[in-house]
């Protein structure tokens, strides 16, 4: 924290890739991919300049900002040196990986993502965990929920238990990399969210006990919070909401299919509705195995897969599919094609079925 000469030189590590970027630019193409999904696959494209700019100077904003937020809490001064040089390697370190990755792809090569990004996240996990022990109680860093911020014994222990759980996580991380694409969709996020919850779970119980035994005291810290009652409150508010909305949106959602008189009515949670008219259909065809596609723009998550998609086959198309589903019904209208499921393929079935006795 008193080191500003090292906050400044990360400052200019994160910024490294536009020069990078510069080097290559005639070599890279108008179109980068930078977003992928836990295949590893890029399912998402932006264009040169924010690939080049853009992402380097938000990776900046957000170093930025974590180096004004723990030079303003004062409980951040009595922290490890070696702890808060580590918060200031994240970013940049994000920075260089994410645009080396995107710029390879760009220039043709192919390298194994998930043989590459599960073993980096899981060393993360695992410096982090050896980390998370050491944080003093305090505001900004760390597992900042009620309980460890009103009780410094609740936070050491808290902490200790997070980081032999992150730890832990880490090394499931590593093996993530040799299990089968379908799965990661439901396995990652599941275990990014029990690693946010398993030490809440552990710091509510801690608590209740601490009550219990008569132990539960305030701390320092709570104390000075109190004297700022609306960032606690907008703090915990915010960290409830993330958790559950990313717990909803990744497992929930449907898509409802509507056969009326003249058009097949496609209703769908977090993404736009579609209607197509049957008399604009030229062929439908139900298939066993969905075509793979990399998806330009949309929605994914571990249920649903909808938006834009492109492939060799198809080039661009739309689809409203289910994750957990191969088989599929192609839609062709002139030159636009609609890749559709239910639910299973037995409903898909059905459903193609019924739009065989609604075709002109």
């Amino acid at each position: 924290m008193k080191n500003k000469k090292y906050w400044l030189i990360t400052s200019a590590i994160t910024l490294l890739p536009i020069i990078l970027g510069l080097l290559l630019w005639d070599r890279l193409p108008e179109q980068l991919p930078t977003h992928f999904g836990v295949d590893g696959a890029a399912d998402g494209f932006s264009g040169k300049p924010f690939a080049v700019f853009g992402i380097p100077v938000m990776m900046l904003f957000f170093h930025i900002v974590i180096f004004f937020a723990t030079r303003l809490d004062k409980q951040n001064r009595g922290h490890n040196e070696k702890v808060m040089n580590l918060v200031g390697l994240i970013f940049p370190a994000m920075s260089i990986v994410s645009s080396v990755i995107i710029y390879s792809l760009a220039l043709g090569k192919e390298p194994d993502l998930a043989m590459l990004l599960f073993p980096m996240l899981g060393l993360l996990f695992i410096v982090i965990g050896n980390w998370l022990p050491k944080i003093k109680q305090n505001s900004t860093l760390g597992i900042k929920i009620k309980w460890t911020l009103y009780n410094e014994e609740n936070w050491n222990k808290t902490h200790r238990f997070a980081g032999f759980v992150w730890v832990i996580g880490g090394i499931l991380f590593f093996l993530m990399g040799f299990v089968p694409e379908k799965s990661l969709l439901f396995l990652l996020p599941l275990q990014v969210l029990l690693l946010a919850v398993v030490p809440m779970v552990y710091s509510w119980n801690l608590a209740r006990k601490q009550r219990a035994a008569g132990t539960y005291t305030e701390s320092q810290v709570n104390k000075e919070l109190k004297k700022h009652p609306v960032i606690m409150a907008v703090s915990m508010t915010l960290v409830t909401v993330i958790l559950v909305g990313v717990g909803i949106i990744m497992f929930t959602g449907n898509i409802d299919y509507t056969c009326t008189d003249t058009a097949l009515v496609i209703e769908a949670d977090y993404h736009a509705d579609s209607t197509v008219a049957y008399d604009k259909i030229d062929s439908i065809e139900f298939r066993e195995t969905a075509p793979e596609g990399i998806r330009e723009w949309g929605f994914a998550s571990a249920r649903l897969m909808m938006g834009f998609f492109s492939n060799e086959e198809f080039g661009n198309h739309t689809r409203y599919s289910y994750t957990g589903t191969d088989a599929c019904i192609v839609v062709t209208c002139g030159d636009d094609v609609l890749i559709l499921n239910d639910k299973d393929e037995n409903a898909t079935r059905a459903l193609y079925e019924e739009l065989l006795v609604h075709m002109p």
